[in-house]
């Protein structure tokens, strides 16, 4: 369903959410970040980032709070 909206640009998003908060949580940190983090990582514009994560969340790959411009993910189905 993600491919659907997204392409095969939908394999990269979603693995590449993946490996940022694989990164931080190999290191204990909470998976927060900024958005600018998220948009370079994920290469794609602001409203493509919430765009991009708010169908992830419909679908139910990830959950996130946003406070601001700060992005508060949780991958508890990993």
């Amino acid at each position: 369903m993600l491919m659907d909206e997204f392409g095969k640009d939908a394999y990269f998003y979603y693995f590449a959410i993946i490996e940022v908060c694989c990164q931080k949580k190999a290191v204990g940190e909470d998976l927060i970040f900024h958005e600018s983090f998220l948009r370079k990582e994920l290469m794609t514009g602001n409203k493509n980032l919430n765009k991009i994560l708010e169908k992830m969340k419909s679908l139910s790959i990830l959950d996130f709070e946003l406070k601001g411009k700060i992005y508060k993910l949780d991958l508890s189905f990993f």
